[in-house]
């Protein structure tokens, strides 16, 4: 926590929409908490996708303590 800084969110927001615009398949979903801080945060792009389809598996980086 002591490296999360104010901003640090949007920012994130905003690469997710810009990496959203550049890829049709990007895809990405946001958990808040109850107040409305974010919580959780998954993404895949369209490659990720693609080899999903093709392939069946998927990779999961679970970063809480």
């Amino acid at each position: 926590m002591a490296m999360i800084e104010e901003g640090d969110s949007q920012s994130l927001m905003n690469l997710f929409k810009r990496k959203q615009a550049e890829d049709p398949m990007f895809f990405y979903t946001v958990q808040v908490d109850q107040e409305n801080r974010m919580a959780n945060f998954f993404w895949r792009d369209g490659r990720s996708r693609i080899d999903y389809d093709c392939f069946g598996d998927v990779v999961v980086f679970d970063t809480k303590d």
